[in-house]
């Protein structure tokens, strides 16, 4: 009887038998390893399946958007204010011919449908709700669809090519087992047992490691959770923030670790101002899954807002470890510098961000338009976050920014966040119009503005200023515009009534030169509107008193609103002047 294994007259016997064995086995881990590379090929196929189908959605829906709303509605527009000023003129047999033309229009697009336009409102066509119907959440759907499929598999691949190395050391062990008896090779016991227990052992790792690949579950996902998903997405884009959180609460009710819903509710709660839930959502967005750049950033920027300045530094360098180049991150950095007191710290980070904006501005790799877009709106929005901060610490009132008692008060803070605004504001303008940073001084100077009517003469000139009085006209209908692919419904401007007379800005000014840029900025309510922006070489010679219109054409006129201008010579900030429309 046989005491042991591989006794010295059985040694051929027993490693026969243990080749055999381990080929079953390594039989059985290839048809495993088969099955997962067959599921996951099918995965892949569902994943592009679901990519193209969204890239489709998005493209035919943007492509219906913009042709319903910069040909059709602007076509509808047109003819609105035509059959408007032909019934101011009693001309009504041509007002009708007008609005039978417009009401044709209608026809033309789904975006002019009742469910998203009410012609009688006057109001433009809800272009938001349109597009997050017609391809935003459906797109968005698909997308996610996309990403949990592409998780599914990589997990799949992953096991599959885990498999096929598994595969390769028990060919590896068999090798082992074979030399084994091999007397001519290995002449003593001593030495033949060596291979046997390599390959033993080779074997069991190789057991071990099959056993955890096999038993690792694949990820779960619930088939509802996208689809709640992609509607907080769409509400999310009408500005229908609590109807989002909603949104969102159900996905994660489908789904309790979907890292995205935890993101973008944490995107909505800030919206809402609600800054403590959106800072918890950000954290647990990062507990299941999503500890990335954009989650530090945001978690960054809430909890300077909460006044958890340390932390708001913390995260936002860790945010600039993923990307050492983002000039946003670099102002969040500073401004929270700035509230915690530490000025040169600060002035470091403000300076990073306005180098690599400076370097991005000279660049030849640009986008089309010349310029990467988000720059200008990154110094854009710090400049406001900077702007939020002064008033915090000046007046105590604190809206988008740290709690007043959070921050480090002192003239040299304060004196800092105006030195900075103001270079953020001249490196906006100059990196925009003349990629460079603007020079130290510029000659010339412009003088108080003064606001006010004016009417323009034959030869188009600007003439007959009046001192803006209490007289407003009456708005007719909004007008919605649009600025670089962001959908902006904005009624800055509406259709004047005949015979009013456009808003105008008068100054005196000195010593400047024909040819030196000229930017005039308008905001209304603190938000600029682009499309009043204006852009032109000095023409009025050195010294004198100019009076420039603020609105496009005599067709239009500003409605009511909290005004302030502000004019830029060579891309420096030469003078601001504010004034209001409407009842104060």
């Amino acid at each position: 009887m046989r005491l042991f294994l591989f006794e010295e007259n059985a040694e051929s016997v027993d490693t026969a038998l243990l080749i055999v064995l381990v080929t079953i086995f390594t039989a059985a881990l290839a048809l495993q390893m088969e099955r997962f590379g067959a599921d996951a090929a099918q995965m892949l196929d569902r994943a592009q399946q679901f990519a193209v189908q969204s890239m489709g959605i998005r493209a035919q829906g943007e492509t219906v958007a913009a042709y319903g709303w910069s040909d059709v509605y602007r076509q509808w527009l047109e003819w609105d204010s035509r059959a408007t000023l032909a019934q101011a003129e009693g001309d009504e047999a041509a007002a009708g011919r007008y609005r039978a033309v417009r009401d044709r229009a209608v026809e033309l697009t789904p975006l002019l449908s009742s469910a998203f336009f009410d012609s009688a409102s006057g109001q433009p066509p809800n272009i938001r709700a349109f597009e997050a119907e017609s391809y935003l959440v459906p797109a968005t759907e698909r997308q996610e669809r996309y990403l949990r499929s592409m998780t599914t598999y990589k997990v799949l691949d992953d096991k599959n090519g885990t498999l096929s190395l598994l595969i390769v050391l028990l060919g590896i062990a068999i090798a082992l087992f074979a030399l084994a008896p091999n007397e001519r090779l290995l002449p003593s016991r001593s030495l033949r047992m060596v291979p046997i227990v390599g390959g033993g052992l080779l074997t069991l790792y190789v057991a071990l490691s099959a056993g955890r690949v096999l038993l690792e579950p694949l990820p779960s996902y619930s088939e509802q959770a996208p689809t709640s998903y992609a509607q907080g997405i769409g509400f999310t884009y009408q500005g229908e923030y609590a109807l989002a959180v909603a949104a969102f609460d159900q996905a994660i009710a489908y789904e309790p670790n979907y890292a995205n819903a935890f993101f973008q509710r944490g995107n909505a709660h800030f919206a809402l101002q609600d800054y403590s839930a959106a800072a918890a959502d950000y954290q647990t967005a990062r507990r299941v899954g999503r500890d990335d750049m954009q989650v530090l950033w945001n978690l960054g920027w809430t909890s300077y807002v909460l006044g958890n300045l340390p932390a708001a530094i913390e995260y936002s360098q860790q945010a600039l470890a993923y990307d050492d180049t983002q000039v946003a991150l670099y102002f969040n950095l500073g401004a929270a510098y700035l509230a915690n007191g530490n000025v040169s710290a600060a002035q470091s980070a403000y300076n990073t961000g306005i180098t690599i904006a400076a370097s991005a501005a000279a660049s030849e790799e640009r986008d089309a338009s010349g310029a990467t877009p988000a720059l200008w709106a990154y110094l854009t929005i710090a400049t406001g976050d900077l702007e939020r901060l002064i008033t915090c610490l000046r007046s105590q009132l604190c809206e988008e920014a740290p709690p007043y008692d959070r921050l480090v008060d002192s003239p040299a803070v304060q004196a800092a966040v105006d030195e900075v605004r103001s270079t953020l504001k001249n490196a906006a303008v100059a990196l925009e119009y003349m990629r460079q940073m603007p020079p130290a001084q510029v000659n010339g100077q412009i003088g108080a503005l003064e606001f006010g009517t004016s009417t323009a003469s034959a030869t188009d000139d600007i003439a007959n200023f009046t001192p803006l009085g209490s007289a407003l006209p009456p708005i007719r209908f909004g007008l919605a515009l649009e600025e670089e692919s962001t959908r902006i419904t904005d009624d800055t401007l509406v259709l004047a009534p005949a015979g009013d007379d456009p808003m105008a800005v008068r100054f005196p000014y000195t010593d400047l030169t024909d040819g030196q840029l000229l930017v005039m900025k308008v905001y209304r309510n603190g938000v600029e509107a682009p499309w009043l922006r204006l852009v032109q070489n000095w023409t009025l010679g050195s010294t004198g008193e100019a009076v420039l219109p603020l609105s496009s054409s005599s067709q239009f006129a500003l409605t009511d609103g909290d005004y302030s201008v502000e004019f830029y010579l060579d891309g420096r900030l030469l003078q601001e002047g504010h004034f209001q429309l409407g009842a104060e």
